[in-house]
């Protein structure tokens, strides 16, 4: 009996992952097209979209994180939300590749920790 308690526990958390990431990529997708284009990080940051993003909580800092390498959009302000962290070093503030692998080695430490 327990092995069928634990494959349908696998089963929900499967499905659960799956539906927040589809719901990630439509929030998404709605915040990119309304953002994409601001330049100011407070006008970002108060979008409407961004808060509906924003509501889908900490379980997508790993979806996020992913979208670091080849995505455009304002992915730090998110994480910094989310987290409430910055791991960013101040040398790298404004350079995306190493901002990304800042935030990519931030998380490879929570993941490995939990």
């Amino acid at each position: 009996m327990a092995v069928e308690i634990e494959s349908t526990e696998n089963h929900t958390a499967d499905r659960e992952r799956i539906d927040l990431a589809r719901e990630f990529a439509e929030r998404v997708g709605e915040w990119k097209k309304a953002t994409l284009h601001h330049s100011s990080t407070n006008r970002v940051r108060s979008h409407p979209t961004t808060q509906r993003v924003l509501e889908l909580g900490p379980a997508i800092v790993p979806l996020i994180v992913d979208e670091l390498g080849g995505s455009t959009g304002h992915w730090f302000i998110l994480l910094i939300e989310l987290t409430g962290e910055n791991p960013t070093p101040p040398e790298a503030a404004g350079n995306v590749p190493m901002m990304a692998q800042a935030w990519k080695e931030w998380l490879s430490t929570r993941v490995s920790s939990a």
